[in-house]
């Protein structure tokens, strides 16, 4: 079993813009879990949040339907950001159109920056998609590999 929070409406439960799970109120269900796909089975989950930015990104709308929970994800780190010093870009593979979709939160990106910079591979999936009016809400899980032989 899982504890979880619902993602329907972050702003309204008084959550911050780049939707970080831990700044919600306590409501709470239970559910399954759902097992991880063969390709991240033994990744270790570094951060859990929306990708900020989506209202901003041209022709979402037309990639959305190609969009599906569990899909991997690219993060690229962009350190010539001048709104971020520690930007950090999610796109989707280069098999499956390079789309970028958005930004890790400014609130939450410092480590994943330092990571990408260092030369890990980090990596993302989608864990929750829904539109709220013209808002697309993705949550992503940022995925360090384990590298422990």
């Amino acid at each position: 079993m899982v504890i979880g929070i619902p993602r329907k409406n972050y702003a309204a439960a008084g959550g911050v813009a780049g939707g970080c799970r831990g700044n919600l109120p306590a409501v709470l269900y239970i559910g399954a879990m759902k097992p991880a796909p063969a390709s991240s089975a033994t990744a270790l989950v570094l951060l859990e949040c929306l990708v900020a930015g989506t209202t901003h990104r041209e022709n979402l709308k037309q990639h959305e339907p190609g969009l599906y929970l569990g899909q991997m994800l690219r993060l690229v780190r962009e350190a010539d950001s001048k709104y971020d010093d520690w930007a950090v870009k999610v796109l989707t593979t280069a098999a499956e159109g390079d789309v970028w979709l958005g930004y890790l939160p400014d609130v939450r990106n410092e480590t994943s920056a330092r990571l990408l910079d260092a030369g890990y591979g980090l990596t993302a999936r989608i864990t929750h998609k829904a539109w709220e009016d013209e808002w697309l809400q993705l949550e992503i899980e940022v995925l360090l590999p384990d590298g422990r032989a």
